[in-house]
């Protein structure tokens, strides 16, 4: 994340060095501001003399905040037409301060209404600037959690209301670390910092009564037969999922064209339009995010049994995809012996995820290798094009037909991006 982030953190430095060396030149602005006034409060007032203007003080332009408080927020957005981006390494606080402020409400209507840029208004019974207004304000967020405080973090309140919906969520596979030389280059980090710079000096249209607003770009023909494609498939996805997967999926299908945005920008700070492959890759990024996200549910809607087993897998998993029982209990305090952790190896096997193999010695001896292998293929809950070795199986593996009448709709998107054919149902 810190490495994603930085070069428009880079862009927030500068512009703070250059609001302190602005800030400096102010200073001496105001000392010669207040002895002119001084002389004509004096002299002038009562000659005819123009009461000599206050110099404005200079604003820091911001693109990174880390306030998560809407009323924080407004202060910095007043300064930002743009919008904001919230960076915060641990997303926990940023959940937590949702009912900060008891005595004004909850804050999360207003983050509702930020993930679309609308207006925000803030009313505020102390300080001099007592009511913020912002007719535009746009904030992203971006941060890390561990899978349980997420959890409990949105609870069932923030799924109902829409705000889970709105997030798109990423758990990358457990690895083990293994130190690496190997770095970014030069050339590249250069290049990465040219493209955000590009992205950031790209400004709004100004309307005749000195507002902004922003610029909207059209699409190719070739790139609204993409979109008019995948908003009917997609259409066809929502409207057979329930629940929490509906809700998402109504979301985001916003968010392949706000990706397809970016990535044109990126190709071509100066389009005017947005092509087909640009359409493309929205498409499959927001596909991918969707099958993310169902993963990630169907972790937060785990029973205590079920999350133990998924662990477990993703242990031996960890461990190559095959462990004895007494390998199993050096790698983990769970099982406080060989037998008991045979009894949960077991388990697994009864429930179809893996089998037991005895090894006889080799030509040297050595004693027989009793060992649990977890099968290799299944219909698995697993991050798309990770390797095979990161899923997590399930029991059965599941057949095309068997995806249809499970209503899996979003594998049923994965099959179709990767190219294999899928029967309507």
């Amino acid at each position: 994340m810190e490495l994603a982030i930085r070069p428009v953190q880079q862009v927030q430095d500068r512009a703070y060095l250059a609001h302190e060396s602005a800030m400096n030149d102010h200073k001496i602005l105001r000392q010669q501001w207040e002895t002119d006034l001084d002389r004509w409060k004096r002299k002038g007032r009562g000659q005819g003399e123009v009461r000599p203007p206050e110099p404005i003080a200079p604003i820091c332009e911001r693109f990174v905040c880390q306030d998560v408080t809407v009323e924080a927020l407004a202060d910095r957005l007043s300064d930002a037409r743009r919008g904001l981006l919230l960076a915060t390494d641990e997303l926990a606080g940023w959940l937590g301060s949702f009912n900060s402020y008891k005595k004004s409400g909850n804050d999360v209507p207003h983050w509702l209404s930020m993930h679309r840029a609308n207006s925000l208004t803030v009313d505020r019974k102390t300080t001099a600037k007592r009511l913020i207004h912002i007719p535009r304000a746009a904030v992203s967020v971006i941060g890390t959690v561990q899978p349980q405080t997420l959890r409990r973090g949105l609870g069932r309140v923030l799924f109902e209301n829409g705000l889970a919906a709105r997030l798109l969520l990423a758990m990358p596979p457990t690895k083990v670390k293994r130190w690496t030389d190997a770095s970014i280059g030069v050339e590249v980090s250069k290049r990465v910092s040219e493209v955000f710079e590009q992205l950031l000096g790209l400004q709004m249209d100004q309307l005749p009564s000195g507002e902004f607003e922003p610029v909207t770009l059209a699409l190719t023909p070739a790139a609204l037969a993409e979109w008019t494609a995948f908003y009917n498939d997609h259409a066809k996805l929502q409207n057979s999922a329930t629940g929490d997967e509906a809700a998402m999926l109504s979301k985001i299908e916003g968010a392949a064209a706000r990706i397809a945005l970016v990535v044109q920008l990126v190709k071509n700070s100066g389009s005017l339009e947005i092509d087909a492959e640009s359409i493309r890759a929205g498409v499959m990024i927001v596909r991918w995010f969707a099958h993310e996200a169902e993963r990630i549910y169907s972790v937060f809607g785990e029973a205590p049994d079920d999350r133990e087993r998924r662990e477990l897998i993703e242990l031996v998993r960890r461990k190559g995809g095959r462990i004895t029982p007494r390998e199993l209990m050096r790698a983990s305090r769970r099982f406080r012996g060989s037998e008991q952790a045979e009894q949960a190896l077991n388990g697994l096997g009864a429930s179809g995820f893996g089998e037991w193999l005895d090894e006889q010695p080799g030509p040297h001896g050595g004693r027989p290798t009793h060992s649990f292998r977890l099968f290799t293929s299944g219909d698995g809950d697993t991050t798309q094009e990770n390797p095979e070795e990161y899923e997590v199986l399930s029991p059965s593996p599941q057949t095309e037909s068997d995806l249809e009448d499970s209503g899996d709709l979003e594998r049923r998107a994965i099959m179709e991006l990767e190219g294999e054919p899928v029967d309507e149902p």
